[in-house]
């Protein structure tokens, strides 16, 4: 019993570790996107 819950936990830290890293590459491919938004109002300034 005691190994199948330890199974069980370990699934669910995995569940979500790979949760968090999707929304931290989310928020990357956000500011990835502003930053390019801004290099491009930039260049229509110039």
């Amino acid at each position: 019993m005691q190994e199948e819950e330890e199974e069980e936990v370990e699934e669910e830290m995995q569940e979500e570790e790979e949760e968090v890293q999707e929304e931290v590459q989310e928020e990357e491919e956000e500011e990835e996107e502003e930053e390019v938004e801004e290099v491009e109002e930039v260049e229509e300034e110039v």
